[in-house]
This record gives C-alpha cells, structure tokens and sequence, in this order.
C-alpha cells in the first residue's frame, strides 16, 4: 500500500532511525517501495533528519505497524562482561608505517574499508593503552570496539562507533544518540564516535549536552592523534 504523504514518510524514516535501523541503499529502496516514490526521496528525508532532527516526526507523527515483510535488520545491543572482554581481546593486524603514512596524508583514511578503519582505530586505541577489542562483523549494535583502559583510580570502559564517511557527509544526531543510549545500557564509562569526516551541528550540541560520557574524533583529531604518535615515537617501526 502506497502512502505518499510526505508527512507520514518522514514520521515512518523517522521512527526507523528511533530503532536502531541502519538505514543504507537497500533499506532506502525498500521504505521508497512501501511509500510509491523514487528511493531519493529517502534520500532527502535522511538528509532532513541530519539539519533538524526527527524528536518531533516521533512525537507528532501517526502510529505505524512495522511488518515484518519489510526486512529491516534492527540493530541488536550485545552485553560483555568483564570476563567475556578479557577472553576475547584482539589482536589486530596492523603495520606501525600506517600511522606516519596517515599522518602525513591524513585524506586517505578513506581509502580504507569500513572494517580496516574500525582495526586502524582500534590499533592507535592500543597505542594510547586501551586494551581493545573488535565486535564481531555484521550487525554491531552501534559499537565497533570496547575499549578498556586501567588508571590508579579504576578502569574505564570505553565503547566506541567507527564511521569511515567521505568528508561530504557529516555523522548525525541519531548515531550519537544510539551511541549513548548503548554507554547506558552497558553501564560503561563513556562513548567515542570516531569519524573519517565531521559531525553536523545537532550532533556537536549532544555531544556537548553529554560531554562527560560522549565524546566525538572527526579527521582533524585523527590528524592529532597521528601527530602525538609520530612525534614520540610511540609506536615501532622495523
């Protein structure tokens, strides 16, 4: 059945993303079927959330049943105990070169794989002196790493969500709100949403709405994190 009220298509988009759904080309197209329009309309809906939010689609919207005919693959948390953390702690692959290499070119941080970057970033967590480790591939509940880091004064679990985006698009609001939502479901220390590109102003205000439990890394804190690196050779080359 075909809704093309704009209205209706937003408030749906918008409880998606209330969801957890990630919402990628195959999910686009899917909502672009059920609402009888071409898929960049989605496109432009996901666009709007980006500037403005969705709290008010969700508050003032109409009610709608999800089907299960619509294939959306909701994100499910994972819970570790400390136990499961320290038995599947990670090694990670990964070539000490890459950091004076990114250091210099830090634009090509892109050419990496959305997996190769939740491994580069989990490494230079590792080289601050995180133990880290990797949630699995697939669906990740908006954590790709756990990181784990001891002080005098007790340790501090860190969960942390990688977005490999091209630097014309910014991570929104809805990431950074999942992100929190899962430092509280975990009963963790803080979140970290580390980007190859930039966060749009709403997720910039969360962020600092919530700046003693979430904290964001676009390119330019990448940038300085390679610097420190390089510059005291915290790391080996052979």
């Amino acid at each position: 059945m075909a809704h093309p009220n704009i209205n209706e298509r937003r408030f749906f988009v918008a409880n998606l993303l209330n969801r957890g759904v990630d919402i990628d080309l195959s999910v686009k197209k899917i909502v672009a079927k059920r609402f009888g329009c071409h898929v960049s309309a989605i496109y432009a809906d996901c666009k709007h959330f980006s500037k403005n939010g969705w709290k008010w689609e969700i508050k003032n919207g109409p009610e709608f049943h999800f089907e299960e005919e619509l294939e959306l693959h909701i994100q499910e948390l994972r819970l570790y105990s400390p136990q499961e953390f320290n038995s599947n702690l990670v090694e990670v692959p990964f070539d000490p070169r890459l950091i004076k290499y990114f250091n210099q070119y830090p634009e090509k941080l892109y050419t990496l794989t959305p997996r190769q970057f939740e491994e580069f970033t989990a490494e230079l967590l590792n080289q601050f002196g995180y133990k880290v480790q990797l949630s699995p591939k697939g669906p990740d509940g908006g954590v790709d790493i756990i990181a784990e880091i001891q002080s005098q004064i007790g340790a501090e679990l860190m969960l942390v969500q990688c977005k490999r985006y091209k630097s014309s698009k910014k991570v929104g609001r809805p990431i950074i709100q999942q992100l929190h939502s899962n430092v509280y479901d975990k009963n963790a220390s803080s979140g970290l949403v580390v980007t190859t590109s930039s966060f749009s102003r709403p997720a910039l205000e969360y962020i600092s709405q919530a700046k003693y439990r979430l904290r964001g890394a676009d390119q330019e804190t990448i940038k300085k994190w390679l610097t420190t690196l390089n510059k005291n050779k915290l790391y080996k080359i052979n």
